[in-house]
């Protein structure tokens, strides 16, 4: 099988994406006359290179002129865009003229495209995926749901010598032999060897050590269709990927997640609570979950009703409402600002319209996942300030949510009188400044102007259980059914050993997490940013483990263990700030000379001065 790239008009590629246009006209150059039935084309937009289709030839056929060419197969492939066969001919005459086709011909290709299914696929895993999965006792929930999806989807996981080799190399011997029982469920292949000019000439502008060379023989199947996916994290793979045209087939672990939850939804067999953003005309207000909020509110129904377009982040378990939240964007000439006792001024401000969680679900921390979602929308929208009114001492479930907006910095500034003729209590938190008296909790997501910013490594298989922000989104993320209050808190834990001790409450701190494969330079990423809100060193284990609950991922036991052999014994408390988009490769680190080429980061080096907009400003 041979591989060939063809630039091509967009609206062209939509119909053959669609379906609509299955034949490619093309001039019978020699290299074109050489093309085979099963052949793969990568056809690539002339206008955004990065827009790509792969398509099959299953059929060839030569004519000496336009007007023969097109005659068979002219208003199935152009229909959607050109009225007659005239028009049709005038616009290829355009392309290619009478004396070229004269002394070439045109070659009509019969062309399908190449579509994955997501079901009995033949898969190859990165090496670095597969030593995370094999080698490891906890392993990471990512790599794990992506196991259990390719079971699920009954698909072939494949392993190219290259990954055999290496993983036969791993040092620790025990875990070697384990690993290498373990990779009898794997089909190892007979590779395609690189011998394709577009291909190399695309992989040849990238470094070319030996483990480049390797991934790029690990990359040539998914190329030549030996494999119909690989899943990988490498972000190097995945560039190449995206210039040879086969992005689609060469995709990350957070990628092959996303797609197969939304493509098979019924097929999730996990139990799943989400918080979601969804227009209010959507929303069940029959749910008895609203019945407070009818009663505490008369015309609730009504301004529920007036929202119907709008959207609210809504938490739902069993189809059932339990946590809802609205937030609307406030401007100076607000008339309402004067209707309070005492008025507030004009300032840009958000407003949370309306906040409750179910009192009856316990342990998954909602309150701070939506905290962090209204800090979010404060830092979105520029606002100077938020706020949040409340009936105090009403209910059970308002006073805990009082308790916890003022330890984020919600300060009581008077009342405003309510429909039921009750007082209403206002809360606002100011996003304008620091305040140096009041602890970091209290002023986030404010940061002292004097901050620094340090790293802090966390090994891969703690990592995304303790920051899953850095795979979810606000807009549409999942909380899983394991009752990890760890998961969902805004503060968070990380026990050490030793460290520097320079970094002081309020200094940044870059999640760093440490890759599994060598070289790590491209599995190794900078994650998120975290505001250092403490360091403690308990003199007692109780201190220790109350320091610990519910935000550190380790269970009582192992962190009991830790304490009593004094191995973790210092407590990293930390504030999600965070998640880049754009993660950060510890390739990048190096070319900007922050560590030495074959190192890495330890617990808390500092950023230098001159690096510090890398890890501030976002691409």
């Amino acid at each position: 099988m041979q591989h060939y790239r063809f630039k091509i008009r967009p609206q062209f590629l939509e119909l053959i994406e669609n379906g609509s246009k299955k034949h490619e006209y093309r001039l019978n150059t020699p290299d074109r006359s050489c093309i085979k039935n099963g052949d793969r084309i990568t056809l690539i937009s002339n206008q955004d290179s990065n827009n790509t289709l792969m398509v099959k030839a299953v059929s060839k056929e030569v004519y000496s002129s336009w007007e023969d060419a097109l005659k068979e197969n002219w208003e199935e492939d152009f229909k959607e865009k050109y009225k007659t066969f005239d028009e049709v001919l005038s616009v290829c005459y355009k392309f290619y003229d009478r004396d070229m086709v004269k002394k070439y011909g045109i070659i009509k290709i019969g062309i399908s495209p190449i579509k994955l299914t997501y079901r009995s696929l033949r898969v190859m895993l990165d090496t670095n995926i597969i030593i995370h999965r094999e080698s490891h006792n906890n392993v990471s929930f990512e790599v794990s749901k992506v196991y259990k999806w390719l079971d699920t989807l009954k698909c072939q996981k494949i392993l190219h010598p290259n990954t055999k080799e290496e993983l036969e190399k791993y040092n620790d011997a025990n875990t070697r032999k384990g690993m290498a029982i373990k990779l009898d469920s794997y089909e190892t292949i007979i590779p395609s060897l690189v011998n394709d000019e577009s291909f190399i000439q695309v992989v040849s502008k990238y470094a070319q050590d030996g483990n480049s060379q390797k991934d790029n023989e690990i990359l040539y199947q998914v190329y030549d269709g030996l494999a119909d996916l690989l899943i990988t994290n490498d972000q190097k793979m995945l560039a190449k990927a995206r210039e040879l045209g086969i992005r689609k087939q060469v995709i990350s672990v957070d990628e092959y997640l996303s797609i197969v939850e939304k493509k098979f939804p019924k097929k999730v067999d996990y139990k799943m609570l989400s918080v979601k953003k969804e227009r209010f005309g959507d929303i069940n207000l029959d749910d008895s979950f609203f019945d407070t909020l009818k009663e505490d509110y008369p015309g609730f129904e009504d301004w529920f009703h007036t929202k119907n377009t709008e959207e609210a982040y809504v938490f739902k378990q069993s189809d059932s409402v339990h946590g809802f939240l609205y937030v609307k964007t406030e401007y100076e000439d607000e008339a309402d600002y004067f209707k309070t006792f005492p008025p507030m001024s004009s300032k840009k401000r958000l407003k949370v319209g309306t906040f409750k969680i179910d009192s009856e679900l316990k342990g998954f921390r909602l309150g701070e996942r939506f905290l962090k979602i209204i800090f979010d929308n404060a830092i979105q929208v520029a606002a100077q300030e938020i706020y949040v009114t409340l009936f105090e001492n009403h209910r059970k479930e308002i006073d805990a949510l009082k308790h916890m907006l003022m330890q984020w910095g919600f300060v009581y500034h008077g009342y405003k009188i309510s429909a039921n003729g009750k007082n209403e209590s206002i809360f606002i938190k100011t996003l304008e400044k620091f305040d140096s008296e009041k602890d970091i909790r209290f002023n986030f997501p404010n940061i002292p102007n004097s901050r620094k910013i340090f790293m802090l490594p966390i090994n891969p298989e703690y990592h995304t259980d303790l920051f899953p922000d850095s795979i979810l989104k606000n807009e549409d993320m999942s909380l899983y059914s394991e009752n990890k209050g760890h998961l969902y808190s805004l503060g968070k834990i990380y026990v050490s050993g030793t460290f520097k001790n320079d970094p002081r409450p309020g200094d940044l701190v870059v999640i760093y997490r440490k890759g599994e494969r060598y070289p790590k330079k491209y599995s190794s990423v900078c994650t998120g940013l975290a505001v250092l809100e403490g360091i403690d060193r308990p003199k007692t284990l109780d201190e220790y483990l109350a320091l610990c609950k519910n935000k550190s991922v380790f269970t009582k036991e192992e962190l009991t263990n830790f304490y009593l052999n004094k191995k973790y014994t210092v407590v990293i408390r930390l504030i999600v700030y965070k998640t880049y988009f754009k993660k950060i490769s510890l390739s990048q680190l190096i070319d900007a000379g922050m560590v030495a080429y074959d190192s890495g980061p330890r617990t808390f080096d500092a950023v230098p001065d001159r690096l510090y907009s890398m890890f501030i400003e976002e691409e």
